[in-house]
C-alpha cells in the first residue's frame, strides 16, 4: 500500500502538520465505528475523549524510565566532548522525534522497532481481501492502514503506531478467511480506540532501550539453540553451562557498560532506582494499560460483526496454549487478558447485542 505519487519529503511534512495542527473536528471524517461503544447516548462522548486523554498521558508517564535510559545511552557516548556535546546530543534526539512520524510505508518502525516484513504476493492478496471487508463495514479508509507479516508459528496480530497492521504467517495459514477478517477487526480496533500520537512518541524514544532488549533476546536464544544441541548428545551439565554463561555473558557485555554510565551520570542510588524502575513497574502499567485495550479491541471485533470469529480465535490460542499454570504469578505483567476473560467479554458483549437488537 503506497500513497501514490507523493513524494518523500511533502508526505513527511503533511504527517507533521497533522500531529501539530490536526483539522477541527467538524471537518474530519469519523468512521462507522466512533464512540459506538457510548452510543446512543452523546452526553458520554466528553467523558470517552478524556479518557483518551488520560490514557495517552499514562502510557508515556509509565514509559519514562525506558525514556531516559535511551537518552543517556544517545548523550553519554558523545560526552567525550564535553557537556556541550552530551547536550547537544541530547537535543538533537529529542528533535528526532519528528521521525516518529514518517510514512509508515518507509518501514522505520516496523522494521527496525519491530522486525516485521512485507507481504509476499500471495499473502498480500489474502490480506489485502481480508482487510478490505474490514474497514468497509467499518466504514474507515483502508488506505492509510500498512499491513505487514512477522514470520513466527505463533497465534497473533499486532497493530503499531503509524497504521501499522501484522499478521503471523502461522495467522495467514491457519485461520480461514472470516477468522482472519476477525483478527484484523481486533486490529483496527486498536487503531480506532487506541493512543496514536503517545504511544508513537514513546516507542521511538524508547527504541535504544528497545534495542538493548532484542540484543539480549538473541544472545539468551542463541545460548539456548547450543545448550539444546549439546542436551541432544547427552551432556545435560555442560548445556546448562552453556546456556547460563551464554545469557549471562550478553547480559553482562551489554548491560555493564550502561550501569557504569548510569552510575556515573546520576549516582549509584539514583540508577538502581532508575534500573527498578525500567524492570518493574514501567512492564506493569504498561501490562494494565495494555489489557484494557485487547479488551475494547476485542469489542470492536465483536461489534463490527466478528464476535464468533474472535471466540473461535481464543479458543484456538487455549488450545496451543494453557495460560493458567503461570496465570497467578504473570498476570499482572502480561499485556494480555487471560484467554477466559477475554472469551467471557465477548460473550457478555455477543449477548449485549442479541439482548438490544444491535
Amino acid at each position: 500500500m503506497s500513497h501514490g505519487g507523493k513524494n518523500f519529503g511533502s508526505t513527511l511534512w503533511d504527517r507533521v502538520v497533522a500531529v501539530l495542527r490536526p483539522e477541527p473536528r467538524s471537518q474530519r471524517p469519523e468512521p462507522i465505528y466512533e464512540f459506538l461503544e457510548y452510543t446512543p447516548n452523546p452526553r458520554l462522548w466528553p467523558v470517552e475523549t478524556w479518557r483518551r486523554r488520560l490514557e495517552s498521558a499514562a502510557a508515556l508517564l509509565v514509559s519514562l524510565p525506558s525514556i531516559v535510559l535511551s537518552a543517556v545511552l544517545v548523550c553519554v557516548p558523545f560526552a567525550v566532548f564535553g557537556l556541550w556535546g552530551a547536550l547537544t546530543a541530547g537535543v538533537l534526539w529529542l528533535a528526532s522525534g519528528v521521525l516518529a512520524f514518517l510514512p509508515a510505508d518507509d518501514a522505520v518502525l516496523a522494521r527496525v522497532a519491530y522486525g516485521f516484513r512485507r507481504p509476499r504476493p500471495q499473502e498480500q492478496a489474502i490480506l489485502a481481501a481480508a482487510w478490505e471487508n474490514v474497514t468497509r463495514t467499518a466504514g474507515v479508509d483502508g488506505t492509510k492502514y500498512f499491513l505487514w507479516v512477522q514470520d513466527s508459528d505463533e497465534l497473533n496480530a499486532f497493530a503499531a503506531p503509524g497504521g501499522i497492521v501484522c499478521v503471523t504467517t502461522w495467522a495467514l495459514d491457519a485461520l480461514d478467511s472470516r477468522q482472519l477478517e476477525g483478527v484484523l477487526a481486533h486490529e483496527l480496533g486498536h487503531h480506532l480506540e487506541g493512543r496514536k500520537h503517545t504511544a508513537t512518541l514513546a516507542r521511538w524514544y524508547s527504541l535504544p532501550v528497545e534495542l538493548i532488549g532484542r540484543v539480549l533476546r538473541f544472545g539468551t536464544s542463541r545460548a539456548l539453540a547450543v545448550a539444546e544441541s549439546t542436551a541432544e548428545d547427552d551432556a545435560p551439565g555442560l548445556a546448562l553451562a552453556i546456556l547460563l554463561i551464554g545469557s549471562l555473558g550478553t547480559a553482562a557485555l551489554v548491560l555493564l557498560p550502561l550501569v557504569a554510565a548510569l552510575v556515573l551520570l546520576i549516582g549509584p542510588l539514583a540508577a538502581l532506582s532508575l534500573l527498578g524502575l525500567r524492570v518493574l513497574v514501567e512492564p506493569l502499567g504498561r501490562a494494565q494499560l495494555s489489557q484494557r485495550e485487547e479488551l475494547r479491541a476485542d469489542r470492536v471485533a465483536v461489534d463490527l460483526g466478528y464476535g464468533r470469529e474472535t471466540r473461535e480465535v481464543h479458543d484456538e490460542w487455549l488450545r496451543e496454549h494453557d495460560d493458567h499454570q503461570l496465570a497467578v504469578y504473570f498476570r499482572w505483567f502480561s499485556t494480555h487478558p487471560l484467554a477466559d476473560a477475554r472469551i467471557e467479554a465477548v460473550e457478555a458483549r455477543i449477548h449485549e447485542h442479541r439482548h438490544f437488537g444491535a
